[in-house]
């Protein structure tokens, strides 16, 4: 049952990274007691809570100042069997980020969604960082898994510049190894457009391809820049340079 465990938290935690659109759900103040779920886009902060962008008028908005419970819900997309469906709730507290790392927040954001650049400088929108109380690990009829954040989630060794360094450095001198890396997998569809890596952290990189996201993971963890471009190299092929 253990192994089972840890392969199911390995499994979800590979799912959690690799998804970026998943359903919030907000206690609703127009119908108390009803939740009420919405499409969100997301990606993770440094400690491995999602960030989401959410509008500031809108019914979740509302729901979440009076109530800050919320959860998120991400599922498998490229499954044809229920049994094989693995299905992550994460039960978490929307809180606003603080002043100071508004702007690293927000650039890591749109790093993942370009199309959203900006908003959180109106009026109309602000990010809120769900903070993880616990999670719950769904695969089709299988047994239920709850799982508590620090045993789910591995923080990102990467500081934003250096996260930033090796992001630029690939999308600007290593297009070819990127699609390289992307090519291994049987679910990717580049059809000329350029592939962009987006994030990284200790377990693999997040790319993106024209709407769609693709997560490529390393063979072995990595904890330092000099591990992640070895892992890279290895991946690729390309010269270290």
């Amino acid at each position: 049952m253990m192994a089972d465990k840890q392969r199911f938290i390995q499994m979800a935690r590979a799912l959690f990274q690799e998804e970026k659109y998943a359903i919030l759900s907000t206690n609703s103040v127009r119908m108390p007691a009803f939740p009420l779920g919405s499409l969100t886009a997301y990606c993770l902060d440094k400690t491995g809570n999602p960030l989401v962008l959410i509008n500031s008028v809108g019914q979740e908005a509302e729901n979440i100042v009076e109530s800050r419970q919320v959860s998120l819900a991400v599922t498998e997309k490229r499954t044809h069997s229920l049994n094989d469906y693995i299905a992550v709730t994460c039960i978490a507290e929307a809180t606003r980020p603080a002043p100071e790392d508004l702007e690293e927040l927000a650039e890591s954001y749109y790093h993942y969604f370009p199309e959203f650049t900006g908003y959180h400088e109106t009026s109309e929108f602000n990010f809120y960082v769900l903070e993880l109380r616990e999670i719950r690990i769904q695969r089709g009829f299988q047994p239920i898994f709850w799982i508590r954040p620090e045993d789910f989630f591995i923080e990102n060794p990467f500081s934003k510049s250096v996260s930033n360094r090796i992001i630029n450095h690939m999308n600007e001198d290593h297009q070819d190894a990127l699609k390289m890396m992307l090519a291994e997998r049987k679910d990717h569809h580049v059809n000329g457009h350029p592939v962009e890596m987006v994030g990284i952290n200790s377990e693999g990189v997040d790319v993106r391809v024209d709407s769609q996201f693709f997560r490529i993971h390393f063979n072995e963890p990595v904890t330092t820049m000099m591990e992640a471009r070895k892992a890279l190299m290895e991946l690729s092929n390309i010269d270290d340079d």
